[in-house]
């Protein structure tokens, strides 16, 4: 490998071989730091309005240099960040899926909720509707079955009397009393 200074372009200047390996011919970190600089440079005026592609601006490439590795190490470059794009993309497309999933359930979830909630809102209303009334009806047919068997208990210790008094007295005729008893019979 011949190295030769050139002061004007770039410090050192590799002129390959066809007998040196590509790792012989790779550019020196002197020569990257260089292009660094002049990328910066060139940052610096396309910021304050020249073109970066006209022809004052462009800066000679120098003659013989081997770019085999530098591209061989781009695609390599590209070909990694290609492969995290691909599974940052199937990630954010598995994320989508489950959040759609999620988001599927969540609704269900709250319909059913919505549905449920109102569902149980309208019979527990409706039953305590019903159980106000039951208990008015019960306690006000209580209350009149308890004065009706008051008054049929009273109307059977009369009858009792009644028959008693008659079978102590001889005088009344069978007939008669069965007639009362059967009487007390309807009442009781």
């Amino acid at each position: 490998m011949l190295i030769r200074s050139v002061p004007a372009l770039e410090p050192a200047i590799i002129v390959s071989s066809p007998a040196l390996s590509d790792e012989a011919s790779t550019p020196t970190p002197d020569w990257q730091e260089e292009v660094m600089e002049r990328k910066k440079k060139k940052k610096v005026i396309s910021k304050k309005g020249h073109d970066p592609l006209s022809p004052a601006n462009v800066e000679p490439v120098p003659q013989r240099v081997s770019f085999k590795p530098l591209i061989k190490g781009l695609k390599k470059e590209v070909h990694q960040l290609r492969k995290r794009l691909k599974n940052a993309e199937d990630d954010l497309q598995a994320f989508w899926k489950n959040a759609s999933k999620a988001t599927k359930e969540v609704t269900c979830l709250q319909s059913l909720h919505m549905k449920d909630s109102v569902s149980f809102c309208i019979p527990k209303r409706n039953f305590e509707k019903e159980l106000a009334e039951l208990r008015k009806s019960t306690s006000d047919k209580s209350w009149v079955l308890t004065a009706k068997i008051g008054s049929l208990e009273i109307d059977l210790k009369k009858v009792k009397e009644k028959i008693h008094l008659l079978e102590e007295s001889s005088s009344w005729s069978t007939d008669e009393a069965q007639h009362d008893w059967d009487w007390s019979k309807k009442f009781s």
